[in-house]
């Protein structure tokens, strides 16, 4: 009996290959397979009647992150600007990225 489950097993690992590519965990394109879409468990509302109405851009808890933000990406985590959080850091060479987005 213990065969036929291992056989099952097998033939799913062989179907799973064949369905999404033999190397889909190597393939840079694939980053989600199977994946929930990201979301926020709860929402703070000023009051009740803006809860129900569920305009979360309206509430006064919310600020959006979307955007163009300064990126800069270096090789080694050492090469970083070590005082890049300083209000008078120049980060007029950095290049501009739109969030969301994936740097990858």
């Amino acid at each position: 009996m213990n065969y036929k489950i291992g056989i099952s097993l097998l033939f799913c690992c062989f179907w799973t290959a064949f369905a999404f590519g033999q190397d889909y965990h190597q393939n840079h394109e694939v980053f989600a397979i199977n994946k929930e879409a990201p979301h926020p468990l709860l929402f703070p509302y000023g009051n009740t009647k803006a809860a129900f109405l569920d305009e979360k851009e309206n509430a006064p808890f919310y600020q959006s992150l979307n955007g163009w933000w300064k990126f800069h990406w270096v090789r080694n985590p050492n090469d970083r600007p070590s005082n890049f959080f300083e209000e008078d850091f120049d980060d007029s060479e950095w290049n501009y990225f739109p969030v969301p987005a994936n740097w990858e």
